[in-house]
């Protein structure tokens, strides 16, 4: 027995939050020159690297390993903490971006991207170690550059922070420009590209969030009350879009379309910069976690009511809707009614089953915490372990306590 305990007792406190957790939200605090940390429910949670001499740090990426790189923009270089916190190594990005280092990204193959800003118009990259530098593109004309991303083609998305220029989409092995898009709209800082290739922009003088499509058509213009210059942009697990408002000081949820959820200040926060999201893969860079969300299904990011019960009589399941349908029909005789359709909406609940003649009505369809009506995720990895590890231990105590009391007197 004491052989197993030390194994279940960690399989017990594997479920416990660890540094970096999966879908937690780390914000640049350029006020602070610090990072703050939010969970799944956006939560305060705690700050990081208040001791490590950031100044003015924006943007943030992880790696496959729960490495956290961040520009540290007043100081011109990149520095890189493991999953601890601990500061593992810096490069100085001076010579190649001067004056000043803007954002991070990593592409499908695991080299890290940056741009300037200000700067000479410069998008370099370098191994994860910081070795093997290399210039995509530099062009002296594009003086203000906003953040680096990429599409689910692996094509570099490249902010244009001087109000005039729109976004580029580069070839990502030349540099060679492919198309431009949103010219002329407004000063561009970050964006966020869903599984679909539709790419969200967050608009720093419009005050806005512009949706264009695959196509790179606008196909939506988000204006939330009270978002002021926004800045950083990511989606979540369950289809929401975070939006940091630098002139507020605040973070600001949306709905997938765009839809005004709430706005929120996090302790200590001022002058948000850039959002990530740990374990949660971004379009056309390295894998961290879970894939890239999936928002094409109907009612993304709102929950639905389950689907259609079973027929009369027959009791079957009812089908699986996104959306939501109406509740089953009677069952006819004593057999239970059938079974709502799956739920994929955040929190609501499926379709009830039909009622019997000789019973309970069965319950609707299940929900999937987070999945945000889009299908792109299910509960977390490992939710419930703990639980379930601990009543596993305490049934085999109970086990070996029943074999070794002795019998009860007659």
């Amino acid at each position: 027995m004491r052989s197993i305990l030390p194994a279940l007792a960690l399989v017990a406190v594997s479920g416990t939050a660890r540094a970096y957790d999966a879908n937690h939200v780390f914000i640049t605090n350029r006020g602070g020159n610090n990072v703050l940390e939010l969970d799944e429910n956006l939560t305060y949670v705690k700050s990081w690297f208040d001791g490590a001499g950031l100044s003015v740090p924006n943007g943030m990426a992880f790696d496959p390993s729960d490495r956290i790189y961040v520009a540290d923009t007043g100081n011109d270089r990149i520095v890189v903490f493991d999953a601890a916190g601990t500061q593992v190594t810096t490069w100085s990005t001076a010579a190649v971006l001067a004056p000043q280092v803007e954002s991070l990204n990593f592409n499908a193959a695991g080299r890290l991207f940056a741009s300037a800003n200000p700067g000479n118009g410069t998008v370099a990259s370098w191994k994860n170690d910081g070795g093997d530098q290399q210039v995509l593109v530099s062009d002296s004309s594009y003086v203000s550059l906003g953040n680096v991303n990429f599409s689910m083609k692996g094509n570099v998305l490249l902010a244009d922070f001087s109000g005039t220029r729109g976004v580029r989409e580069l070839n990502p092995t030349t540099g060679a420009l492919i198309q431009e898009f949103g010219q002329g709209s407004s000063k561009h800082e970050d964006m966020v590209v869903d599984a679909d290739d539709n790419v969200f922009v967050s608009a720093f003088t419009q005050n806005k969030v512009l949706k264009f499509d695959a196509a790179r058509n606008l196909v939506g213009t988000y204006s939330p009350p009270g978002l002021v210059q926004p800045t950083g942009i990511v989606l979540t697990a369950g289809c929401h879009l975070l939006v940091a408002s630098f002139g507020t000081h605040e973070v600001f949820e949306l709905a997938y379309d765009g839809t005004f959820i709430k706005k929120f200040t996090v302790p200590g926060l001022s002058l948000p910069e850039s959002l990530v999201i740990a374990k949660l893969s971004v379009a056309g860079s390295i894998s961290i976690g879970s894939p890239v969300p999936d928002c094409s299904g109907p009612d993304a990011g709102a929950g639905g009511t389950g689907g259609a019960g079973g027929s009369a009589g027959g009791g079957g399941s009812g089908g699986s809707s996104a959306s939501g349908g109406a509740a089953g029909a009677p069952g006819g005789g004593a057999g239970a009614g059938g079974s709502g359709g799956g739920n994929a909406g955040t929190g609501a609940a499926g379709g009830s089953g039909g009622a019997s003649s000789g019973g309970a009505p069965a319950n609707g369809g299940t929900t999937s915490e987070d999945d945000g009506g889009c299908g792109c995720r299910t509960r977390p990895r490992g939710a419930g372990v703990g639980a379930w590890a601990l009543g596993l231990l305490f049934g085999f105590v109970a086990r070996r306590r029943r074999r070794r009391s002795p019998p009860s007197p007659p």
